[in-house]
């Protein structure tokens, strides 16, 4: 699912990441809260304490789209868990040590401490923590619960309710938050309930069909031809009984490649 399900989501989570900015920087930087004797409110180091937690949100975002986490661990829920919050934790440490050291050193030139160092890591990572913990409460409220019944799967197209074998099925597209299925006739191509092709890829038979990539699961019996491409990757076509004889073609992610072949051969 896109990180940026919709405005309304977007602006909810800067909000309650500015909130949170605005209790740490209170509780754990400036040590004051207001109605407090002298109190004055702590503008820089909110400032630097909220540009951090937007940069480092923003770059999580990024790098988790761009990389393709889910090479590097199993099915199991417990599993992608561990992975996804260490890849995030590395994701944060790696972009705020580099943020810390151009702004600390060469923009102010203040010296390296490495007190402030760990503390404000530490309040980068509280951050990071919750708006993880948001955004994955945030999509399960979201996600559908998906139906299938034998060899059917129940697909809502708009006011329809489409019951489709999985022999009918060539493939599933996600493209900006959206999941197209193409059946057999590529001109029946629907678009479906799902936002994300991993709600998908958790309850289809893993024997008929296979998540090539991000944007893609295919039906092992629609799959035409399977030929080498360019940096070790694989491209695939799958061709839908259409009378203008069309073809798509994917390319399998190189980190599946051993995996496919062995899944195709089967």
């Amino acid at each position: 699912m896109k990180f940026f399900l919709n405005n309304r989501d977007t602006i909810t989570r800067y909000t309650l990441i500015t909130l949170l900015c605005l209790i740490i920087v209170h509780l754990m930087s400036y040590n004051k809260l207001p109605f407090s004797v002298d109190y004055k409110f702590p503008m820089v180091s909110f400032l630097v304490i909220l540009s951090f937690g937007l940069i480092l949100c923003s770059s999580n975002h990024l790098l988790v789209n761009k990389i393709n986490v889910n090479a590097f661990y199993s099915e199991k829920k417990q599993q992608h868990f561990f992975v996804d919050f260490i890849f995030h934790f590395v994701i944060t440490t790696i972009v705020y040590t580099i943020l810390y050291i151009i702004i600390n050193q060469v923009v102010f030139g203040f010296d390296f401490i490495l007190v402030n160092y760990f503390k404000y890591l530490f309040i980068s990572l509280l951050i990071i923590l919750f708006e993880y913990v948001f955004r994955k409460a945030l999509l399960t409220t979201k996600e559908e619960v998906i139906v299938v019944v034998k060899d059917e799967i129940l697909i809502k197209n708009g006011s329809k309710l489409l019951r489709p074998k999985y022999e009918a099925i060539s493939c599933f597209q996600s493209s900006g938050g959206i999941v197209t299925i193409f059946l057999n006739q590529f001109t029946s191509e629907k678009t479906t309930q799902f936002t994300s092709l991993k709600q998908l890829d958790e309850v289809l038979p893993k024997t008929i069909f296979f998540k090539v990539n991000r944007q893609f699961i295919v039906n092992k019996n629609a799959i035409k031809t399977v030929k080498n491409d360019v940096n070790r990757k694989l491209r695939i076509e799958v061709k839908p009984s259409t009378i203008d004889d069309k073809i798509i073609e994917l390319n399998v992610s190189r980190y599946l490649n051993s995996e496919f072949k062995a899944w195709y051969s089967s």
